[in-house]
């Protein structure tokens, strides 16, 4: 639910965005351009809480869970990804990052809660593999192959939401890192 409420939030974005200089023009007869800048900060926030989003639902099972049980889920990924979030701070280099050290920190913010999201699918496959190899005689290929073909609908889901974690990585690589 809270996904789709994000995705029907950045589609207003856009349509207001599109259509917000036609009406000024229609209303108060001046020319307003909104450029890539309105968009990139409008949907840098959107971005995070959906790449947090998509980390977080990876790691919470239907049902009813325990709160140390969820703690310890969330502990892994969000230790990997707050170790890619200093270091990625520690080198960025602010003249590299848009020429501002609130541009590194926002490329910080977005590698680090990309690789949370990255790491939760990671951790759920290892996990669902360990299981599985639990009690049989199995190897890790086989076993992953079965959890991956019995499951198809869960383990497409995650491959899509792996997808987005690396179109945003790309995305912030190449709007963010741009050397001159």
């Amino acid at each position: 639910l809270l996904n789709n409420l994000l995705l029907g939030f950045a589609a207003f974005v856009v349509f207001a965005g599109t259509v917000y200089p036609l009406i000024s023009r229609g209303i108060a007869r001046r020319q307003i351009s909104l450029g890539a800048s309105f968009f990139n900060h409008s949907f840098a926030p959107i971005g995070i809480l959906l790449v947090l989003l998509i980390g977080g639902c990876t790691l919470v099972p239907w049902g009813v869970i325990e709160g140390r049980k969820l703690a310890g889920r969330f502990r892994s990924p969000l230790l990997v990804s707050l170790a890619l979030f200093a270091v990625i701070g520690v080198l960025m280099i602010p003249g590299k990052a848009g020429g501002s050290r609130s541009a590194a920190l926002l490329i910080s913010i977005v590698l680090g809660a990309c690789a949370f999201a990255v790491g939760s699918i990671a951790l759920d496959l290892i996990r669902a593999v360990a299981g599985y190899k639990r009690g049989r005689d199995i190897g890790v290929p086989a076993a992953l192959w079965r959890i991956l073909t019995r499951n198809r609908r869960k383990y497409a889901a995650q491959l899509v939401h792996l997808a987005v974690a690396l179109s945003v990585i790309g995305i912030t690589g190449s709007t963010g890192l741009d050397i001159s």
